[in-house]
């Protein structure tokens, strides 16, 4: 390869723009896993700061070479296109289904939100309710205590009158048992006077009688003195009537 003896500032210039070019091409090349026909010829061409200048030559071969690896990366360029197309169509029903799931995801957060204020709420009412069941279970054990205590007041009181209602029983039993015993003793004395108290019976009856008697003899003195003072003034009637001059 023969290099030009004399390079001008513009061909130096415009050969480090192109070989810039040719590096990036090559690098893209390399991270696409193709083949680089540039590559190549940089290796025998020679690619360092110190390099001297491509002759007109070499400077058409390198376009060649150039337009070898573009064309090799606008071939791999349309094979992307083609596997990036379905993916793009993929890719946009994947983004439209993620939308869908957004919207579903927001209505599912807006549901769950809602669902978690009703459940708080419903915890606040099941609070507040078992804070009045249990106040209320704290005052009807208080009633009930004080209803026991009553009850157990009552208890002790009526086992205190039980206690002195046996004893006065006991006493009433004594005297009652005392008073049987003197209901023999008396019977068995009735027993022994009954013939006195026939004889005074008879006695008795006899004098009943004679105060009947007696009674009826005065009630007939009584009428008898009542009707005397009305025989004497008609004795005295007639007698001054016959006494009369006729």
């Amino acid at each position: 390869m023969e290099w030009s003896p004399e390079p001008c500032d513009v061909c130096e210039r415009a050969q480090a723009s192109l070989r810039e070019v040719g590096r990036g091409i090559i690098n893209i090349c390399n991270s696409q896993n193709l083949p680089s026909s540039l590559s190549r010829f940089l290796e025998l061409a020679g690619d360092a700061p110190d390099t001297k200048p491509l002759r007109a030559m070499d400077v058409s071969y390198w376009a060649t070479e150039q337009s070898k690896d573009l064309s090799r990366i606008n071939k791999h360029l349309r094979t992307l296109v083609e596997l990036i197309n379905p993916l793009k169509g993929a890719l946009e029903e994947s983004e439209k289904q993620r939308e869908e799931l957004r919207d579903q995801l927001e209505t599912l957060e807006g549901r769950l939100q809602k669902e978690k204020e009703a459940q708080e709420q419903e915890r606040k009412e099941a609070e507040r309710l078992f804070e009045r069941k249990h106040a209320e279970s704290l005052q009807q054990a208080a009633s009930l205590e004080k209803e026991k205590k009553e009850l157990q007041n009552r208890v002790d009181s009526l086992e205190g009158n039980l206690s002195r209602l046996k004893e006065t029983l006991r006493a009433q039993e004594g005297t009652i048992q005392a008073l049987e015993e003197a209901k023999k003793g008396l019977l068995q004395e009735m027993k022994a006077k009954m013939v006195d108290r026939d004889e005074v019976q008879k006695l008795e009856d006899r004098l009943q009688a004679q105060a009947s008697q007696l009674e009826s003899a005065r009630q007939q003195l009584d009428r008898a003195s009542k009707a005397a003072p009305h025989r004497t003034r008609s004795r005295r009637s007639l007698y001054q009537a016959s006494s009369l001059p006729r």
